[in-house]
């Protein structure tokens, strides 16, 4: 391998470069066979480091490599971007690597010790000291390029320039190059033997299958879950360090719970543990811990409405993840009644799969309560229900357990009724309207879709996290999908609501000494308010479906009246355009008309021969022809097809009209109205315009016509005068030689006119203003 240096001009690692230990690195970098061929002294410019390259990319020698000494100031990942960027490279291709030095062996290299680079010296690990400075490289030069390893300045580094060297060398190239010496005993390299070709080529072939066998499984058993572990612990990191390292409030289940103040979203003051999460991520919304599971994970909570799930396969940074994050459900605000908490059931045990832990009592007897922090409060919960319930309305009829808030007391409380009556054990903790629940949901595989929730209430002022579990034993008859008992058999228990089961002594875990006690009649009562206002609630809502059904209708009207128009226009455009094509023919076959007749108006009287009258006739029928093009042109069935448009418009527009009267409506369909209507009127201003230059088109015609038969009598007229001469006699005796030569004889007045002289033409011409045609206002228009 083939290496360069360049030595910026103004840095210091010229005069590094002629140094004992300099030259001794290179002796070693030399062994395993990378050449530092030369040093190459450059500007510290763009264009410089440019021209560097490329003289680089075409050595002879070929350079395999290019150190860039004194490239930055200090060692940081944005210096080197930056760095990198002039020679067109992306961020994300911009390589770290980092070199460890041990300080403790720079008393070797007095010694004629080499320096040992990422390994221990002799001295014991604990007393050496080490240091790491970061590198970086990158591939520059295109498809043909050289690797490029970029070193920050030695005295920023504090390490020797020719360590630094020797350690970027070995640590980006050295290694490499001894790891893939190792692969020449499985790859079929030039040289070898085809007994050895075959034997690596099947080696290569077993190692392939199972690679390709295997590599999914080893990225779902191994990378996946390293990737998502190292994920939590930075994030649990964020966490510790605002602590202090210590969580020992989240494991103190005997302390008494402060006073809770209210909570306003936006408002309320953030709890310093969660200030670094939240500059990391700011739908940081809590942390939840149960004690003896793998749960103990950051919760977000999307701030996007299109995207409520988008931690369901994101990590906390906002990278795609299997695993996804516990994330908090978008109909729960953190001021919320009940606060819902989603995550995954991984079958490594991660997220939330810890939670069907809970279906065995003995686990709940020892682990009751667990830690859910918000970010604006710390609190413990106590669990009041554990059940499993359906999501597919083919497995029976769904229980909505995802309500993050509620419209009164007696909503609320039958909806923990239904929670209790679903619990697969009985869990002595009493509860009442006053309190807060915390509901976690993950998967279960019982069937399709099914989910495993625990729900749990905070923990009251005053109150501590212990629950005595000695009562507490597996439910003898809890509420299941209809599913279960199809599989399972047995018979669904019937609910009625928590006002009635009260008033018959059937619940045992309600208690709240502050209100006043719930009975049957009171129970009547707000099942007849709760009825009647879900009546009145139907009645608006079927309004509202009937107002937007006919909206929806009137918007479709108006929309097909626009694509009407829009044809319309697209017709009427076509037809303006052929209109001012057909008047320019106009205008060009009434100069030719005008022309051709005024020139025949006073050639024809003056004319001598056939020829010359026959050539005006051929200007006035070519004239003549073009008038016959206008006088061709129809347009009627554009007229047709534009005012078939426009009458559809008007007609979805009346149908709009009578959908919806909505303003918004009303104004849209006028303006549509009004459109129809003026692209009738300028279709039919263009027919108008057009059956007057037809009519002058006729008039032209007519008058040459007239004009043409002058012509032609003129000709009749020549015709007859030539056959009126007298022939000469074929007779006449020659001339004696004895009477005088001709030229003798006296020659004829040059003012007497010559016996074969053409008459003129005694056809009077006609008036040159006879052509003249009277210019329509339409036409001046147009």
């Amino acid at each position: 391998m083939n290496a360069e240096i360049y030595l910026l001009r103004g840095g210091n690692a010229s005069s590094a470069c002629g140094t004992e230990d300099f030259n001794r690195q290179m002796k070693v970098l030399a062994e395993h066979n990378v050449c530092v061929l030369y040093k190459t002294a450059v500007d510290n410019s763009e264009s410089s480091l440019k021209e560097a390259l490329k003289l680089s990319l075409t050595d002879d020698e070929g350079i395999d490599v290019v150190i860039v000494a004194d490239a930055i100031e200090e060692s940081t990942r944005q210096n080197a971007e930056d760095f990198f960027a002039v020679f067109g490279v992306k961020k994300k291709d911009v390589r770290r690597i980092s070199v460890e030095f041990d300080i403790s062996a720079s008393e070797a290299k007095d010694n004629d010790k080499e320096i040992e680079i990422g390994s221990h010296s002799e001295k014991n690990s604990s007393e050496a000291e080490k240091k790491n400075v970061n590198v970086y490289s990158a591939r520059v030069g295109g498809k043909n390029g050289v690797k490029m390893i970029i070193l920050p300045k030695a005295e920023s580094a504090e390490v020797e320039f020719s360590d630094l060297l020797y350690g970027a060398i070995y640590n980006s190239c050295i290694k490499n190059n001894q790891k893939r010496a190792w692969w020449k005993n499985f790859i079929p390299i030039k040289g070898d033997k085809p007994l050895e070709i075959a034997r690596k080529s099947i080696l290569m072939l077993a190692i392939a299958t199972f690679l390709v066998s295997g590599t999914l499984l080893f990225n779902e058993l191994v990378i996946k879950p390293a990737v998502a572990d190292k994920t939590k612990s930075e994030v649990k990191d964020l966490l510790t360090e605002a602590t202090g390292g210590g969580d020992s409030d989240d494991d103190d289940y005997n302390a008494v719970a402060p006073k809770r103040k209210k909570i306003v979203i936006g408002e309320s003051e953030i709890l310093p543990d969660f200030e670094k999460l939240l500059n990391e991520n700011k739908d940081t919304v809590g942390w939840i811990k149960i004690p003896n599971t793998q749960i103990d994970y950051v919760v977000c909570q999307s701030q996007d409405p299109e995207q409520p799930e988008y931690y369901l396969k994101r990590d906390f940074y906002g990278n795609y993840s299997d695993y996804g994050t516990i994330f908090l459900d978008y109909r729960s605000p953190l001021d919320a009644k009940n606060l819902i908490l989603h995550g995954h059931h991984m079958n490594d045990g991660r997220m939330f799969a810890n939670l069907l832990y809970y279906q065995d009592i003995n686990f709940y007897k020892e682990n009751p309560a667990f830690t859910f922090n918000t970010i604006y409060e710390k609190a413990k919960w106590k669990i009041i229900s554990i059940y499993k319930t359906n999501t597919l309305e083919s497995q029976g009829e769904f229980f909505n357990y995802l309500r993050g808030t509620f419209e009164t007391e007696s909503d609320f409380m039958n909806y923990i009724y239904q929670v209790r009556a679903r619990s697969i054990i009985d869990c002595p903790v009493d509860v009442n309207e006053d309190d807060t629940l915390v509901t976690l949901s993950t998967c279960a595989y019982d069937f399709d879709q099914f989910r495993f929730v625990v729900v749990a209430r905070r923990v009251r002022e005053g109150e501590t996290a212990k629950v005595d579990t000695s009562t507490a034993k597996m439910a003898s008859n809890p509420v299941y999908p209809d599913c279960w008992y199809e599989a399972y058999g047995g018979k669904k228990p019937v609910l009625t609501s928590f006002e009635e089961a009260l008033a018959a002594k059937q619940i045992t875990w309600y208690d709240n000494p502050h209100k006043k006690k719930w009975n049957a009649s009171e129970a009547q009562k707000e099942a007849t308010k709760k009825a009647e206002e879900q009546k009145k609630k139907e009645e608006e809502a079927s309004k509202a479906a009937e107002k937007a059904s006919k909206l929806k209708s009137a918007k479709a009207e108006l929309e097909s009246a626009n694509s009407y128009l829009d044809v319309a226009k697209e017709n009427y455009n076509i037809a303006n355009e052929m209109y001012s094509d057909i008047k320019l023919l106009a205008n060009s076959a009434k100069e030719a008309s005008a022309t051709a007749y005024n020139n025949a108006s006073k050639g024809i009287p003056k004319a001598k021969s056939e020829s010359a009258i026959n050539r005006l006739i051929k200007d006035m029928n070519n004239a003549k022809a073009l008038n016959n093009q206008v006088i061709a042109t129809d347009m009627s069935k554009w007229k047709d097809a534009i005012d078939r448009q426009c009458d559809g418009v008007i007609e979805y527009v009346n149908a709009a009209l009578k959908y919806s009267t909505y303003k918004t409506i009303k104004t849209e369909a006028a303006a549509l109205k009004k459109s129809a209507e003026d692209y009738k009127k300028k279709i039919q201003s263009i027919i108008d315009g057009l059956e007057k230059l037809i009519a002058s088109a006729k008039d032209r015609n007519s008058k040459l016509d007239n004009m043409i038969d002058k012509g032609n009598a003129a000709i009749k007229k020549l015709k007859a005068q030539e056959s009126s001469k007298p022939k000469p006699s074929s007779s006449k005796p020659e001339p004696s030689s004895s009477e005088p030569e001709p030229s003798s004889k006296p020659e004829p007045s040059s003012s007497e006119p010559e016996s074969s002289k053409e008459p003129e033409l005694s056809i009077e011409p006609e008036p040159e203003s006879s052509m003249e045609e009277t210019t329509h206002p339409e036409e001046q228009t147009a």
